[in-house]
């Protein structure tokens, strides 16, 4: 698990002012593992098409948009534990990764995070509760931008 229900639960408190159940959070959390996953497919596929058996920061799709997210979360002063991004990089790629992977994945987890609670907010979330339905719709949107 990349983040607990605690820490989680504080940061869509924080960045987007949702409240998450349980059953939510653990929705939320396996949308964030995929896209976790798909990046790390793609910085593989980059790595291997430039040569290398390393990742490195540079093979991970980091658009404008994201470089931007990523600051926004570092402004949110709430620290990701490294243990289990690092553990989910060593279970999804057999590849080797560079400090600079392994200082920058656990921002770009909670960026993540961030990404999916102020997508749901732009989809017009009532409240503070986000339905099921508006946590799919945001999984949907996802897919085809990151």
């Amino acid at each position: 698990m990349l983040i607990g229900y605690k820490k989680m639960e504080q940061l869509f408190r924080k960045c987007c002012s949702l409240d998450l159940d349980k059953n939510k959070a653990k929705r939320i959390l396996e949308i964030v593992e995929k896209k976790f996953n798909d990046m790390i497919e793609v910085a593989e596929e980059n790595a291997k098409s430039n040569g290398r058996d390393t990742l490195t920061l540079s093979d991970f799709p980091i658009t404008k948009g994201l470089k931007n997210s990523m600051k926004a979360f570092d402004e949110l002063k709430e620290a990701v534990d490294v243990d289990p991004v690092i553990a989910a990089i060593r279970a999804k790629t057999t590849m080797k990764f560079d400090e600079e992977v392994e200082e920058n994945m656990p921002t770009l987890v909670g960026t993540l995070f961030v990404i999916v609670g102020h997508v749901m907010r732009e989809l017009g979330v009532e409240g503070r509760k986000p339905s099921v339905e508006e946590i799919e719709r945001a999984e949907r949107i996802l897919d085809y931008t990151l």
